[in-house]
């Protein structure tokens, strides 16, 4: 009976969701683009699914496994204003390390609070004399936020909805699990039945990947978008990019289009296990980024490859994390032979 009229209110009282509200709301900070400027989910519609996510009734925890230039931190920081603004809560974000955590706090979190002004008349500045707010910690009316970073110890008396836990697989190793470093954050969530838990991360390295280990055991969605001619949906794929026209090739009907030719199509996020409801997990890489051009990411490969060829694996790793946002693993890379003309 209890859910049969949470989803009638949910028909007759709709719940803002997190892409309208940093539409409505968010301003770009100046240290992130040359000059703040006003929001647009637009810009990068994969993202819209995934901060929405978070404001979805049905959803306990998002997974975010992306690459780098996704726009990662930003959806993070539409979250965070989000819950300080429309739904105020006990918010703990986690960093890799309390410096890391320093850092997020002083130069993303302080200038978006100062920057979006509906944030601004809530959050005191971490310059008062007020003890209930620094660098660290900061109140605001009907909840509070700590930054925290897992090398250190971590505030454990106070129950949080909402944990936002930022590249994972940069946490500490723990000695028995790969995962024990989490478990703690998700233990101060059990006091809230609508608790949200955030994970995101470029992942690492295969087997050892925290941020993998829980993609796989959620919906596992990927953006794909129609082909220009054929209209069906498909991811954008390393395997298909063309190098020597920079285009890539539609996996059914084989034509070729131009990377601002698959941008600008129409998206959505497709499931490989739809029926996991409560724990959505996103895949982005960077062939899907307005951020990112793919003339450079194939360029990154060449030379990363050519370093390979030489003994050193390491920036091909890092592209593969960085550009795939996959694990990396020599043998599954020596298996496939990534570069074109292995594979055509």
């Amino acid at each position: 009976m209890l859910r049969i009229f949470s989803k009638i209110k949910r028909l007759m009282f709709p719940r803002l969701k997190v892409s309208r509200w940093a539409d409505r709301h968010r301003r770009i900070s100046q240290g992130t683009f040359a000059d703040a400027i006003k929001w647009d989910s637009k810009r990068a519609l994969y993202q819209q699914g995934i901060m929405d996510a978070v404001s979805d009734d049905e959803v306990e925890e998002v997974i975010i496994m992306s690459s780098g230039q996704a726009g990662k931190t930003e959806m993070i920081l539409n979250i965070i204003g989000y819950y300080i603004d429309h739904d105020p809560s006990p918010i703990l974000c986690l960093q890799p390390t309390l410096k890391m955590a320093q850092i997020f706090s002083m130069e993303r979190l302080s200038t978006m609070f100062w920057d979006t002004p509906v944030l601004r008349r809530k959050i005191k500045s971490a310059r008062t004399q007020d003890t209930g707010n620094g660098i660290l910690h900061r109140t605001f009316p009907g909840g509070h936020i700590t930054i925290a970073g897992m090398d250190s110890a971590c505030p454990r008396s106070r129950p949080i909805k909402v944990v936002l836990m930022d590249e994972v697989d940069s946490y500490p190793v723990s000695a028995r699990t790969r995962r024990g470093p989490m478990r703690t954050a998700e233990e101060r969530t059990k006091a809230f039945r609508d608790r949200k838990m955030i994970k995101a991360s470029t992942p690492t390295i295969r087997w050892r990947s925290r941020i993998e280990a829980e993609y796989l055991e959620s919906s596992r969605e990927e953006w794909c978008v129609r082909c220009p001619r054929c209209r069906k949906y498909q991811p954008f794929a390393w395997e298909r990019i063309h190098f020597s026209d920079v285009t890539m090739e539609c996996r059914f009907c084989g034509r070729h289009f131009e990377e601002a030719q698959w941008k600008k199509r129409k998206g959505k996020w497709i499931a490989s296990a739809p029926g996991i409801r409560r724990k959505r997990g996103f895949h982005i890489n960077a062939l899907s980024s307005p951020w990112m051009q793919w003339k450079d990411i194939i360029e990154a490969f060449l030379e990363a490859d050519r370093e390979l060829k030489n003994g050193n694996e390491k920036m091909m790793q890092m592209w593969v994390n960085n550009m795939l946002g996959e694990t990396w693993d020599i043998e599954r890379y020596e298996d496939n032979h990534w570069g074109e003309e292995d594979y055509r």
